[in-house]
């Protein structure tokens, strides 16, 4: 403190202009602090040691002993501003590290949740295979088109289905009736919020419709994804009187030009495995019930597909 009480008298004199043996009827002002050094102490004399001497007056030496404290030395001044400086410093690089964490976790999040996961996802074919496709007589001829990379049926397990207790009745094979309706909700463009659908769907249908599980045998999402309800053996209750003949199939709300696509697949891989009758019957909901699903726009787009019927048909 000694050195800095040296430093501060030496630039005070500088400061002022003084000689180094006196100063007098002067005030200083540090940090908008003022001291009147002549009004208790009128003179200064030099020290032997080369630092300044105060008369020995006791109300001096408490002034002396004021002024050049820590608190009002330029030196201590400085040491506290250098001590807030770094601890911004430090503040600063915290924040910033947490922000770039993260915004790193949200960018995995979202990289992971943009695309299907291949430890979540079963592939609809395995990458050499072909696809049946429905031609325009009816029948289904084999195209030497490979199963789209990014198209995948979600099973029960990868969406993470409630375990319910129903009692399975099964349909027989191959099923000739297909019936196509819509859900009404909110929609999902991303994997992991169809998942959060799925899983809305099966507890409001148990939940409020008393009913032993989700409806739908197979739903079609945003994502562009295939997901197994009750799949391709057991009977649904999307349709009264007609679940024992059909297979019901749900869009997640309005479809998209990928859902249309994969609702194709699905239909088509149903009948390469057997499930699907060649000759199947494409229904919309509407013609079975007075119901507005599957809407206008995909009861215009399904219209112009092979197997598409109006033919009202009744369970035997």
């Amino acid at each position: 403190m000694s050195f800095c009480s040296e430093r501060l008298q030496t630039f005070i004199v500088k400061i002022l202009n003084l000689p180094k043996t006196k100063i007098e009827s002067k005030s200083v002002s540090l940090f908008g602090q003022s001291r009147s050094m002549d009004k208790h102490c009128p003179s200064f004399v030099p020290a032997q040691n080369g630092g300044r001497e105060i008369q020995k007056d006791s109300s001096c030496k408490s002034l002396e002993k004021h002024w050049l404290s820590g608190d009002f030395t330029l030196c201590g001044h400085l040491i506290n501003v250098r001590l807030i400086l770094i601890l911004i410093v430090l503040l600063l690089v915290l924040v910033t590290g947490c922000i770039l964490a993260i915004m790193k976790r949200i960018a995995d999040v979202e990289s992971s949740s943009s695309s299907p996961s291949s430890q979540t996802s079963v592939p609809l074919f395995p990458p050499s295979a072909s696809i049946a496709q429905p031609d325009g007589t009816g029948n289904s001829s084999q195209s030497s088109a490979s199963r789209p990379k990014d198209w995948y049926l979600i099973t029960r397990k990868d969406w993470n289905a409630y375990k319910t207790a129903r009692d399975d009745f099964y349909l027989k094979h191959p099923v000739k009736n297909v019936i196509i309706a819509h859900t009404a909700g909110g929609i999902c463009l991303k994997e992991v919020d169809c998942f959060e659908i799925m899983r809305g769907i099966q507890a409001w249908s148990v939940g409020n419709r008393n009913f032993d599980d989700i409806p739908y045998n197979f739903l079609v999402g945003g994502d562009g994804n295939a997901f197994e309800g009750l799949g391709w053996d057991v009977r649904g209750a999307h349709t009264k009187g007609y679940n024992s003949i059909s297979i019901g199939i749900a869009f997640i709300v309005s479809p998209t030009e990928q859902q249309f696509e994969a609702l194709k697949r699905l239909l088509a891989w149903g009948v390469d495995i057997g499930k699907l009758d060649p000759e199947y019957r494409l229904l919309p909901h509407n013609l079975t019930h007075a119901t507005l699903s599957p809407g206008r726009y995909v009861y215009e787009k399904i219209k112009t597909w092979p197997h598409f019927t109006e033919e009202r048909f009744y369970p035997n």
